[in-house]
């Protein structure tokens, strides 16, 4: 079978979103409309809705306004009740909702902005696509970390933690005390590490064995 080119379709998708998102906001200016905020992994943005907006055209309004350019059918929104400590809804909102719709059904809040699809040929998109991956891995690692106190692999743990640490800091040129003591100029490394990883380590035996694992990943960028 042919092999399929994704990057001129990928292309063309990102030009007329660029196109669309800017007659949209032009469009928002002399609308009546609320100010949404919009959660990212990059930060906080903000989109202005008018009650026929739908989630669909905030999806890509906030991905343009973070810089995001890969396909917004790989993103989806979820509405944060703030007012729910316990159990927030995080679950992805259906494309064609109006905004009124989404107030009238769970109030007002926060969205979420999410990659929630992944391509069949995740590797290869990941190459064409940097900020789309460096997207995912910000996103996987706070579901990762906001749920430590529950994981209990020790050794995947330990090496998550090492990779945290040595992504921490990008540069290539450090030794691995060097990038131990950047580290700890903002934070214990201990912080990396789940509680089944420290109470697997004796004194000073814990901080030898991240000196030893860093020492393989150093050249890791």
């Amino acid at each position: 079978s042919k092999k399929l080119n994704y990057s001129p379709f990928l292309e063309y998708i990102s030009y007329h979103n660029d196109l669309w998102a800017l007659d949209y906001q032009k469009k928002m200016i002399s609308d009546y409309c609320d100010v949404v905020r919009i959660q990212t992994e990059l930060g906080y943005t903000t989109v202005k809705c008018s009650p026929i907006t739908t989630v669909q055209e905030i999806i890509l309004v906030a991905m343009r306004t973070v810089s995001l350019s890969g396909s917004p059918q790989l993103y989806g929104l979820r509405f944060l009740d703030h007012r729910d400590k316990i159990m927030l809804r995080k679950h992805i909102l259906c494309r064609h909702l109006t905004y009124a719709e989404v107030k009238e059904i769970y109030g007002t809040g926060d969205f979420q902005l999410s990659i929630y699809l992944f391509p069949t040929k995740f590797e290869e998109a990941a190459r064409n696509d940097r900020a789309t991956l460096f997207y995912l891995l910000q996103q996987t690692r706070n579901i990762y970390y906001s749920g430590l106190q529950n994981v209990k692999d020790v050794e995947l743990a330990f090496e998550i933690g090492c990779l945290s640490i040595r992504s921490f800091v990008s540069s290539p040129k450090l030794s691995v005390k060097e990038i131990i003591e950047t580290v700890e100029k903002v934070r214990d490394i201990s912080t990396f590490f789940p509680q089944c990883v420290l109470q697997n380590f004796k004194g000073k035996s814990f901080r030898k064995a991240v000196q030893n694992y860093l020492a393989k990943i150093i050249h890791y960028s």
